[in-house]
């Protein structure tokens, strides 16, 4: 398999992980329990600046329903965005070190 393979599996898994583990902190954590909840509302409404664009461009705006409900749909939605999008950063950071590989054979 070659690098940029892995590099696309891997950022493809952490992109959708990280948008569900945030979520699952989230409904485990009491809101407005410490700044560590400060936080994660922080990161999850970063996870959800791509969804929204996109949601906005083809004209719905269901997924962001309040401040922490998150349907189960759109949380799944969200996390095969942030995976597609992180497959895309992960191509990039495949090329390049598929790249600095060859560079070093030299």
């Amino acid at each position: 398999m070659s690098i940029v393979r892995k590099a696309q599996l891997v950022a493809a898994a952490v992109g959708a992980l990280v948008t569900f583990g945030v979520q699952f902190l989230l409904q485990v954590v009491e809101p407005h329990e410490s700044l560590a909840t400060f936080y994660l509302y922080t990161a999850r409404e970063l996870l959800l600046i791509p969804a929204i664009t996109v949601s906005s461009i083809f004209g719905t705006d269901t997924l962001h329903t309040g401040y922490i409900e998150i349907t189960k749909v759109a949380l799944c939605w969200i996390a095969a965005l942030n995976a597609v999008l992180s497959t895309s950063v992960g191509t990039l950071v495949g090329w390049y070190l598929q790249d600095r590989k060859s560079v070093r054979r030299k």
